[in-house]
Order: C-alpha cells, then structure tokens, then sequence
C-alpha cells in the first residue's frame, strides 16, 4: 500500500474539520433556526392576516404593488415548508447515520444556510439595521 499524497491527506483533513463543524456546531444551529420558524411563521402569518396594513408600515412591504398580500402570506408559507424540510433532514442524518448520502447533503445544506445567514446579517449590518 502506498502512502497518501499530499492531495489526499488534504481532502481527509478538509473532509474531517468541515464534516465536524457541519456535525457539531451548524447542524444544531440551523436545526434550532428551523425550530424557531416553524413555531413564529404561523403566528407571523396570522397577526398579517389580521391587519395587513399596520404590518406593511413595520415591515417596508410595497403595498402599491398588485396582490402584495398574497406575496407575504406565499413567502412565509414557503419558509415554513423549506424550515420543515430543514428540519426533517437533519432529524433523519441523526437518525440514519449509516447513510453517507443523507449526511453529506445535510452537511451541505446546513453549510449553505448557515452561510446565507451570514451573508443576511451582514447585508443588514451595512444597511443599519433598518432595512
């Protein structure tokens, strides 16, 4: 057998740290993000609901566009769905562990969210906060 390259000793490293913070640290987090949507989003939709125009003043929401109701309720009917995916992902790479695939995509998606969040928080950060 011959020894490892310094490609693949790379990778291994890479694969190791990566897999780590995704298993530890961003799973855990995202799933409790996922958590929090899913349990705010239907009270969110329905206060909406319920006096869209005084929400549309807190939320800068473009109410001189055509069915910009519909467009919030959709919106957070969607993230509702996409947290519940979230969530069950990362319940089913707890659970089954003994399938690579199902906890690489969860590495994955975990990543890419926890990336977009911070990309988010920084956008709001340039903005001031207000926007």
């Amino acid at each position: 057998m011959s020894p490892a390259t310094f490609p693949e000793r790379f990778v291994a490293f890479f694969s190791t740290v990566v897999g780590g913070l995704a298993d530890g640290l961003l799973r855990p987090l995202v799933g409790g993000f996922s958590v929090m949507f899913l349990l705010v989003l239907p009270f969110d939709t329905w206060g909406f609901l319920q006096e869209p125009h005084g929400y549309a003043i807190g939320q800068h929401l473009d109410v001189t566009q055509p069915h910009w109701e519909g467009q919030y309720v959709q919106r957070n009917l969607l993230l509702f769905a996409a947290a519940g995916l979230v969530l069950w992902l990362i319940i089913s790479s707890y659970f089954k562990p003994q399938r690579p695939w199902l906890r690489v995509s969860c590495r994955l998606v975990v990543t890419a969210l926890f990336m977009l969040g911070v990309f988010n928080f920084y956008q709001s950060a340039v903005n001031g906060f207000d926007h």
